[in-house]
């Protein structure tokens, strides 16, 4: 008479069990899922970690080149200037640090996880870096202070000189934000 009931009820609960067990499996699943996203997440963050640490290694230089390329403006343009004159060897000094900041294999191997407005920011960097290395006699005359003695042609090569390397530094000031920014979308 209470055969089938229990039967019943040991379906139900033999039902449950299953349910639980299908659940308590999908958790697990989840968690190892999850675990192995982390662990993916955790190396790319350590590539761009390393990269964006290159790359800060000579943050400080930035603001002596700038100025230097600053002061070049000025005395191309004239301006009354009591600063020291510019230095062709500190900007051509920043340019060897960062170009082979720029090339270390960390940098390059962090590439592939870079967006597309830092991949292009990256490449900028590295022209306007190989464009800064050539010498020019223009810039040392202009350091100087001899513009007299430069013809319109050399002058406007060492402004179009200067302005590259003016862009260079911009891109590489971006280049370094946007690796910290990557570094910390990863940190969320």
């Amino acid at each position: 008479k209470w055969q089938t009931l229990i039967a019943g009820v040991l379906a139900v609960v033999a039902a449950f069990l299953t349910v639980a067990a299908m659940f308590a499996a999908d958790r697990h699943q989840q968690n190892r899922h999850d675990s192995l996203v982390k662990l993916n997440l955790r190396a790319d963050r350590l590539q761009i970690e390393r990269a964006h640490d290159v790359l800060w290694k000579y943050e400080n230089v930035l603001p002596s080149f700038s100025t230097n390329l600053e002061a070049f403006m000025r005395r191309v343009n004239q301006e009354p200037d009591l600063s020291p004159p510019p230095s062709l060897q500190l900007i051509k000094a920043g340019l060897e640090h960062f170009g082979a900041a720029l090339n270390d294999p960390m940098v390059a191997d962090a590439q592939k996880l870079f967006s597309a407005n830092l991949v292009q920011c990256y490449r900028s960097t590295m022209f306007f870096c190989r464009v800064g290395t050539r010498e020019d006699y223009t810039l040392v005359q202009i350091a100087n202070g001899q513009m007299e003695k430069i013809d319109e042609a050399h002058m406007s090569r060492a402004v179009g000189e200067i302005a590259a390397l003016q862009a260079f530094a911009t891109e590489y000031r971006r280049l370094l934000v946007g690796t910290l920014e990557l570094l910390q979308s990863y940190d969320s």
